[in-house]
């Protein structure tokens, strides 16, 4: 970074990485125009309320490395971890304080940087652009035939992503059905996502033994679809009826994007970019559904399967939610994009 600042110094300077402790290297020794798109905040509030949260429980949930969790029974060393991250946050903050353009991706990351960078005095606008999607294909599939009664997640299987929670959901759903009715649903859960790594294909393995655990039969109540094509995707996609999305707090969600592409029914976790900007009413109407627990996945999924909510609302749906996604078109942010790049260069 330093060679290339010393190599040539340029009029305006945009990170588009993240790498936003380089802004008062570029402001201040090179003179130059800081500007960002922010993908997502290295730390947020929600980062610092979650940090909170485990040090007053005096415990790391899950965690299954001794020494961490005997560490985390000292009051001092827990302390010491959330003066760290709110001192890491002030620092963070600093270094946004030196962007002069700021865009972002989301309403959620909008929020976060704007509390973290910008404060409630500051006159500075931040954009928000959204990603862009390609979903040409998707909203070529068939939008209203019959479909089957599949549920789907499409995920990289990293532990953020909380496929758990997808199996519990489906594990009360079916409890609940064979209760009231006196028979098993035919519904099937297939996890769609890349394997990156050993510690991806252990966490396979950990969700198959909780679904085993759960009552739930592999290749009858669900299964996993491990780096599968282009093509093996969109036949999904063109064949589920449900989508599900787990993950708190995601800054934007480009997947549940592509399930409303395809016109599957979708719920997503109530919380970051699906609840602020994705999963929220086009023209007045409906696009999905937000859910955050157990108990609600299970609800909604109740609710669409056994028609408790008619045939011509999830119609409406389907077609409403195909509309909305022009919003994240990548033409719209192309033009978006260099509307305020522009006005920002012809600035002073």
């Amino acid at each position: 970074m330093l060679i290339g600042l010393l190599n040539i110094v340029p009029d305006v300077y945009i990170d588009t990485m993240g790498y936003s402790f380089t802004f008062p290297i570029y402001k201040y020794l090179g003179s130059c125009k800081v500007g960002s798109y922010v993908h997502y905040p290295t730390i947020s509030t929600d980062m610092l309320d979650k940090v909170k949260e485990i040090i007053n429980a005096g415990k790391l949930s899950g965690e299954k490395n001794i020494i961490r969790k005997t560490l985390y029974k000292i009051p001092p060393i827990r302390k010491f971890k959330l003066y760290y991250y709110n001192f890491f946050a002030f620092i963070y903050g600093l270094m946004g304080s030196c962007c002069e353009m700021i865009i972002v991706n989301s309403n959620w990351t909008k929020n976060h940087i704007n509390h973290l960078w910008v404060g409630k005095k500051s006159t500075k606008q931040i954009h928000v652009i959204f990603p862009p999607c390609n979903t040409r294909e998707l909203c070529d599939l068939p939008l209203l035939d019959k479909r089957e009664n599949i549920i789907i997640s499409i995920a990289q299987f990293r532990p953020e992503k909380d496929h758990a929670l997808q199996i519990k959901s489906l594990a009360h759903l079916k409890e609940r059905y064979y209760n009231e009715f006196n028979e098993h649903h035919n519904i099937k859960l297939v996890l769609i996502g890349s394997c990156r790594n050993e510690g991806d294909e252990n966490r396979i393995s950990n969700l198959r033994n909780l679904a085993e655990q759960l009552g739930l039969k592999e290749d009858v109540d669900f299964e996993f679809a491990v780096n599968v094509s282009y093509d093996k995707l969109k036949s999904y996609l063109e064949r589920a009826h449900i989508g599900l999305h787990t993950m708190w707090c995601e800054h934007f969600g480009i997947g549940v994007v592509e399930l409303l592409a395809a016109g599957v029914i979708t719920i997503a976790h109530n919380s970051g970019g699906p609840k602020t900007d994705i999963v929220v009413p086009y023209n007045d109407n409906k696009t999905g559904f937000l859910a955050s627990t157990v108990e609600e996945y299970s609800n909604q999924l109740y609710d669409i399967l056994k028609y408790e909510i008619d045939d011509d609302f999830i119609s409406d749906i389907r077609i409403n939610a195909r509309k909305s996604v022009n919003r994240f078109s990548e033409e719209s942010f192309y033009d978006q994009f260099l509307e305020v790049i522009d006005e920002f260069i012809k600035e002073n």
